[in-house]
């Protein structure tokens, strides 16, 4: 079974290399985890996809749920799916805690001749088990009333906590556990390095290091958002019905890109006057006036106000734009010199022309 990405509208997204479903509903996914509980428990062996010699397992502790009553099938399903909405972070902190529960329940005398040993619990739906399944209640409703109905349901309770009882005691092995929670060999190997360590140290590798990108271009992000705010709140009541901004005529991104690099001192160089393509954002100059360090300004004698802001290239320009403000649009170019002007980041106003 595929791993799936709940959504906030309470459905799913299953993906992988043979499917994309997309906005699945739940009794759809419990149902497809249900197939694959039972395959599972169809398999003469538990399979180990994970040993490079590739020795079959003589464990059967999955055959166990064959002919089970689908209510305990569904209830598997129930709590392997509330296992696939977890963040990973807390499926990681999920499968160490049974690793560790499991290694307690090991026997010192264990012998590998003897097989896997079966010292993990099946995962079992708790809040699923306390309710009636919607077999059982069709099945009461369906109930004709004949002889005592009380000690027909007594009976029937007493049977359901019975096999209830028996699959909490049901162990399965290792192999069994790492297929239905979909764990493979590279996460395995994580997870045993977590095993004997504090629990609270299960973190992403780049955890606690400094995020280079995101504080080298905090600023610059945050210029690019003011500046095209400026439009946004400008134009704003010329929205038409679905939200969109269509700019006047003389705005087009590359024009606002390529004065907004200047106003932070560098000037963006095309390859060609004639196309689109700009040079490497290392390969630019800068603008009359500024600098690339205070020390540099300084001697110069200016100050700090005249050093050159870090820029990004027309790619990350335009990206942003149509991720944070995607309602601006431009009209595009229908004729020569459409184009003309400059705007003043300094006044907020914009030139036609030259300015």
């Amino acid at each position: 079974f595929t791993p799936v990405n709940f959504r906030k509208n309470g459905n799913y997204d299953i993906e992988s290399s043979k499917e994309k479903l997309k906005d699945i509903s739940r009794e759809y996914v419990i149902n497809r985890i249900n197939l694959f509980i039972q395959k599972q428990s169809n398999w003469k062996n538990c399979p180990n996809t994970y040993n490079k010699s590739k020795v079959s397992t003589t464990c059967t502790c999955m055959t166990y749920l064959r002919d089970k009553p689908h209510f305990l099938i569904e209830s598997i399903s129930n709590a392997l799916l509330e296992y696939y909405e977890l963040s990973p972070i807390m499926r990681k902190r999920y499968a160490v805690e049974r690793m560790r529960y499991a290694e307690l329940g090991k026997r010192k005398n264990y012998q590998p001749k003897e097989g896997p040993q079966r010292v993990y619990m099946l995962p079992l739906s708790y809040e699923y088990l306390e309710g009636k399944t919607s077999e059982e209640e069709e099945e009461e409703e369906n109930d004709d009333g004949e002889g005592d109905e009380e000690h027909i349901s007594s009976k029937k309770n007493g049977k359901r906590q019975e096999m209830i009882a028996e699959a909490f005691k049901h162990r399965i092995c290792v192999n069994a556990f790492r297929n239905i929670h979909n764990i493979g060999s590279t996460q395995c190997r994580t997870l045993f390095q977590y095993q004997n360590g504090d629990l609270s140290a299960i973190q992403h590798g780049n955890s606690g290091k400094e995020w280079h990108s995101t504080k080298k271009y905090a600023e610059v992000y945050q210029s690019l958002r003011d500046s095209l705010t400026i439009l946004f709140e400008e134009y704003q009541q010329d929205a038409n019905r679905k939200g969109e901004i269509m700019l006047p005529s003389q705005f087009s991104k590359r024009k606002w890109f390529e004065n907004w690099t200047r106003s932070r001192g560098w000037d963006p160089k095309k390859l060609n006057p004639t196309l689109t393509l700009y040079h490497r954002v290392e390969d630019w100059d800068l603008m009359p006036g500024f600098y690339r360090s205070e020390e540099e300004a300084i001697a110069h004698g200016g100050d700090a106000r005249n050093v050159a802001k870090t820029p990004v290239s027309w790619t990350v320009f335009a990206r942003f734009w149509n991720a944070e403000f995607p309602q601006l649009k431009t009209r595009g170019r229908v004729g020569k010199g459409m184009f003309g002007g400059k705007y003043d980041f300094d006044k907020k106003k914009y030139y036609v022309g030259d300015g």
